[in-house]
């Protein structure tokens, strides 16, 4: 079964319990579409020898309120989101994916690279930004705790959280038992090691590409090098690519 197909089956089956739950709200509660994955070229990325996944914290609305859309639809908005140049994809957030996706593709010319993006909330605010409201946040952890399962069809070889150590507790939510340990002599805080039986051996928590903008410049320089040099080193490492 490919990629996709294991992503649908695994979205359909929750769908029923998910849709149940959110209509039981009331409306002015009522969340945004959930982001679910589908892959561009199913193939590039099996081949792939670098599979990365950036993981944000949550949609700033996705589609409207929730009830017109089922599965399929949902995953093919996802793949025209992710192959059209919109206005949504100008933030920070998405400059650094593209900055560092092509930092990797200079460092490592010979290794083949192929990249999907994720949230960690699957189910944000109706046309609002931050974290979904509580009732929304009970209804995915109960009706829709995907996440895990997603990096087990997916498996990717790399995975970055973008999502602050303010975010540590919602990992811990969708993947029980996270641990966050040091990367070298640095600030936890700053950037992590994320350790945990779903991820890959390259898994990194760093803060928010928006969160730099509260900084002074010497820590926003930190955070623009540091942490994919540490995803670099971790690379050249494994190889045999960079050979």
């Amino acid at each position: 079964m490919s990629y996709n197909k294991h992503l649908y089956h695994l979205y359909q089956q929750h769908w029923d319990d998910l849709r149940n739950s959110i209509k039981a709200l009331p409306k002015s509660k009522r969340p945004t579409h959930p982001l679910l994955l589908k892959l561009t070229d199913e193939v590039a990325y099996q081949e792939a020898d670098i599979k990365i996944m950036f993981v944000g914290k949550e949609t700033n609305d996705w589609e409207g309120t929730f009830g017109h859309y089922h599965v399929k639809g949902l995953q093919d908005f996802y793949e025209t989101f992710w192959n059209k140049d919109t206005k949504a994809k100008k933030t920070l957030f998405w400059k650094f994916m593209r900055k560092w996706i092509s930092q990797i593709e200079e460092e490592l010319p010979n290794a083949s690279v192929s990249v999907t993006w994720n949230n960690i909330y699957k189910i944000g605010r109706s046309g609002k930004r931050g974290k979904p409201n509580k009732a929304t946040q009970e209804i995915t952890k109960r009706d829709f705790c995907v996440f895990k399962e997603e990096l087990r069809i997916l498996k990717p070889d790399v995975v970055i959280f973008l999502t602050g150590p303010g975010y540590d507790t919602v990992l811990e939510t969708y993947l029980p038992g996270v641990e966050f340990r040091e990367v070298e002599a640095f600030n936890k805080r700053n950037i992590a090691h994320c350790s945990h039986p779903s991820l890959s051996r390259i898994a990194i928590r760093t803060y928010h590409p928006q969160y730099l903008n509260t900084l002074k410049p010497e820590e926003r320089e930190f955070h623009r090098k540091t942490p994919i040099e540490v995803i670099l080193k971790q690379l050249k490492f494994r190889g045999p690519y960079n050979q």
